[in-house]
């Protein structure tokens, strides 16, 4: 068997509560076979009785009855020991704890509903009030379950050793005190006897002097009303709750909840006690386990110390316009939270701002933060497209922006300017002094403006040389030739490039002397503008 006993008043806890039945028939004394007339009548409150073959009479009071004013009275509040309401309903019982005579006691008891359960945990309790006009305050008081009624041979102490017992004297008049335990039970226990139990050597007794009643009873003895009697099974309950991480060098509090006594221990033997408070502070410097132990019951929390997050963002960094750093919180798996709303370990950064993070382990959280300069790139605009002309030495000569050093591609020339022969993508990287680098492209085009050339005379004699008056063109389009004599007169006409004038009319060879031509043609200007263009001259055609 295992009881652990304590006694508390009713100003500061309430008895524990169960959902079982109380195994307590008539608890709180309410029901009886009449109404009391005087001393000596617990028998009417039955199931309740003096223990077998005792000489004692313990009394039961009942506001049913008519307050005669006497040492007779059993009326409540008002009776003949004091004036005391009932913790509940209107009745309660009365008992001698103490008497002037060595050793005179008196008792109640009560058979179970049922017996107890080897192995099984019941609150046993009872509410006491020291009756306001007996002399004397007693310690002891005490609740003894038990295998069929224990016996007092006469009026003496009943020399066992009750389970639930109270330990300082019981000095309080104005309200009830519990006294309440919970007890193991071995099995078959099936009677509650309530009573002080040991001896008067034994028994701390306060002397609080006379109350001026002229009752023998009150003047003579520790007299106490006793009320609301509990024995319930109950369902151990022994849980802790509270974080399982801290800083270190911090504290945390861990709260039991339980519905028996309990104590906090650093092992799971329980061979300490580090506290019986239900919040209970702790301060680890390394990850401890914390043990909360009940009456069969333990349960158990690990508390994991974490170092302070310290963030390093590194020192104030620059960077150039365009680009990004990233700035990395560490601590992976912690919570974060950045200045720029983002919640990840890192973040890419490319303004110029003051950045800083939290970071959270769980249990504390460390703060960093950095600043950040983004420098100007150096100014490079070769613009969209360029166009040369090669048979008219037009080249294009591409310049770069002012900086420190220059690359260009194709050719990985490092010049600041070059010169364009070829038509191409080229691109240009320059570097400033502040270390930004800017790049830029532009294409280059081959395109020269429509041009053709006629010869000022031919010699078509048939001896293969200038044979034919053909014109010479580039970047033509479409294309009229005519030809006329000096009366106006069309003598050739052609449509085609390659298809000079022999010469001849109509077969015939043409006269000697000058000719007039008209050309017409569609090809670009000088500025790449495709438009039709008419030129004029004159031909001199010699034999």
């Amino acid at each position: 068997m295992r009881s652990i006993a304590l006694i508390t008043t009713i100003f500061l806890i309430q008895s524990f509560t169960t959902s079982a039945q109380n195994l307590v028939p008539n608890p709180s004394f309410e029901t009886s076979s009449s109404c009391p007339t005087g001393l000596s009548q617990l028998v009417i409150c039955g199931p309740w009785s003096d223990p077998a073959f005792s000489s004692s009479t313990s009394d039961y009071f009942n506001a049913c009855m008519i307050p005669i004013g006497n040492c007779n009275d059993v009326s409540v509040p008002n009776n003949f020991v004091g004036n005391a309401l009932a913790r509940t309903g209107d009745a309660y019982a009365g008992i001698i704890c103490k008497y002037s005579t060595a050793n005179l006691r008196e008792y109640l008891q009560v058979q179970l509903t049922s017996s107890m359960v080897a192995g099984t945990n019941y609150i046993v309790e009872a509410w006491v009030r020291r009756a306001p006009n007996c002399r004397y305050g007693v310690s002891n008081i005490g609740l003894y379950v038990s295998s069929g009624a224990a016996i007092q041979p006469g009026n003496v102490n009943i020399p066992v050793t009750p389970q639930v017992e109270s330990s300082a004297p019981i000095t309080n008049s104005a309200g009830w005190t519990l006294i309440t335990s919970i007890y193991t039970a071995a099995g078959g226990e099936n009677f509650v006897t309530i009573g002080s139990f040991r001896s008067d050597a034994n028994t701390n007794v306060i002397d609080l002097g006379p109350s001026g009643t002229p009752c023998p009873i009150p003047m003579n003895a520790a007299y106490y009303y006793v009320d609301d009697v509990r024995v319930e099974q109950i369902q151990e309950i022994v849980e802790i709750y509270g974080d399982t991480l801290m800083c270190v060098g911090s504290n945390l509090t861990l709260e039991a909840d339980a519905n028996v006594v309990f104590f906090w221990s650093s092992n799971s033997s329980g061979t300490d006690t580090l506290s019986t408070d239900t919040l209970f502070q702790v301060s680890p410097l390394i990850n401890t386990t914390y043990f909360l132990h009940g009456i069969q019951t333990m349960d158990s929390i690990t508390v994991y110390v974490l170092p302070i997050p310290a963030p390093d963002l590194g020192a104030d960094d620059t960077i150039c316009a365009n680009t990004s750093i990233v700035l990395d919180a560490g601590y992976p798996g912690s919570t974060y939270f950045w200045s720029t709303g983002q919640r990840t370990q890192k973040i890419n950064v490319s303004n110029a701002g003051i950045y800083w993070v939290r970071v959270d382990n769980g249990a504390c959280a460390g703060w960093d933060s950095t600043q950040v300069t983004v420098l100007p790139n150096p100014l490079v605009e070769l613009g969209n497209t360029s166009v040369f002309c090669p048979y008219l030495d037009l080249y294009v000569d591409l310049t770069a922006n002012t900086g420190t050093a220059w690359v260009w591609s194709p050719g990985m020339d490092t010049s600041r300017t070059i010169r364009v022969t070829k038509a191409g993508l080229y691109s240009i990287s320059i570097l400033q002094s502040n270390g930004c680098e800017s790049s830029d492209s532009v294409y280059v085009i081959e395109q020269c403006p429509a041009s053709i050339y006629l010869p000022s005379g031919f010699t078509p004699n048939g001896d293969g040389s200038n044979d034919y008056f053909v014109p010479v063109g580039t970047q033509i389009s479409s294309y009229k030739l005519r030809i006329f004599d000096r009366w106006g007169s069309m003598v050739f006409e052609s449509s085609d490039q390659d298809q000079g004038w022999d010469g001849k009319i109509k077969g015939n060879y043409a006269s000697v002397g000058v000719y007039i031509w008209v050309c017409e043609f569609k090809g670009p200007d000088e500025y790449g503008v495709l438009t039709d263009q008419t030129i004029r001259g004159r031909v001199n055609l010699i034999r």
